[in-house]
């Protein structure tokens, strides 16, 4: 993982809280965020595992799926964004 995707998780685990999870409409998976599909899935992270330093292992569960309403980039580059659910 990236580091800001080993901060995310350890955020989610710490607050018990969902991520989101989008494709990828343009961009690349490393580097600067891309620019994600609007529709995608909220996902908590359900067992995790750290073997070695930097490498994480995670089961991640899927969940209601959201609409992104407005996207903008927070630290170390982790797109962060404002959604609404959907039925």
């Amino acid at each position: 993982f990236e580091q800001r995707y080993l901060d995310m998780a350890a955020a989610c685990m710490k607050d018990d809280s969902p991520f989101g999870i989008c494709l990828i409409a343009s961009g690349n998976e490393t580097g600067k965020p891309a620019e994600p599909h609007p529709v995608g899935t909220l996902a908590t992270i359900g067992e995790w595992e750290m073997e070695q330093l930097g490498i994480l292992h995670i089961t991640a569960r899927g969940g209601r799926r959201f609409r992104i309403i407005e996207t903008r980039t927070g630290a170390g580059n982790l797109l962060e964004a404002t959604v609404e659910l959907m039925p």
